[in-house]
């Protein structure tokens, strides 16, 4: 690649070179046979020092979220205060997710899994936003860039009065995501003003029966080096 530059007489002139990013199209076939190896072959990434490919196991996600085994299976990122298993206020079982701002700081609850949407899926969960004012914001977002960045998809803001009263189902679609490995988060987040700090039974975000249908999770992540040039063998069992 070349770049002019207007140099100045007696001047010294920097310049950072800034490849563009275009991303790596992979050609290959798309049914490899099983326990041999399948050559792949990829673009080249234009100042890239090194290459990695990944694979994972995709399976059918069947499962439903509910805060009934503890937070084994979420992260849970809060201020502190408050127990985020709540057993006062459910829409179902035993136990919801509690996110409450004892302090200004976002609180956040994301799912430990990965998940690959089909054109056709929806994030399907139980909500109830109680005493919340109009700073403070109940949000449900999606990653496809490993957490760098988190797309919200859906959105309730307070009130400043008391709020739901019980849970409401919402039905969010991911045909936007199709195809891409996907993260997803909820974030209860306030912005400046007046809030409730409160975080006894009926105050803040709840959450219940967490599901995504139509979306395959990936098990079994694999990460492999590339050892020289543009090319990689798979091998699946």
């Amino acid at each position: 690649l070349q770049k002019t530059v207007a140099v100045t007489e007696n001047k010294n002139v920097k310049l950072d070179f800034v490849p563009s990013y275009s991303r790596p199209l992979i050609s290959g076939r798309d049914r490899p046979a099983a326990n041999r190896n399948n050559p792949y072959d990829f673009t080249v990434v234009g100042g890239a020092t090194g290459y990695q490919w990944k694979q994972d196991r995709r399976v059918p996600f069947t499962g439903i979220e509910g805060a009934e085994e503890g937070l084994s299976r979420v992260t849970a990122q809060t201020s502190g205060g408050y127990d985020v298993l709540d057993s006062s206020v459910r829409a179902s079982g035993n136990f919801s997710f509690h996110l409450a701002h004892s302090k200004t700081e976002d609180q956040t609850l994301t799912l430990n899994r990965l998940f690959r949407p089909k054109p056709t899926a929806q994030l399907i969960f139980s909500s109830r936003l109680g005493f919340a004012g109009k700073a403070q914001t109940a949000r449900a977002e999606i990653s496809a860039d490993s957490g760098r960045t988190w797309l919200e998809v859906w959105s309730q803001t307070g009130t400043e009065e008391r709020g739901q009263t019980a849970f409401a189902s919402q039905s969010v679609p991911l045909a936007a995501f199709a195809g891409e490995e996907i993260a997803v988060r909820f974030r209860y987040d306030f912005t400046q003003g007046s809030f409730f700090d409160q975080t006894a039974p009926g105050v803040g975000f709840y959450l219940d029966d967490i599901a995504l249908t139509d979306t395959e999770e990936l098990l079994d992540e694999q990460i492999v080096d590339v050892l020289s040039g543009t090319s990689f063998s798979f091998a699946p069992a």
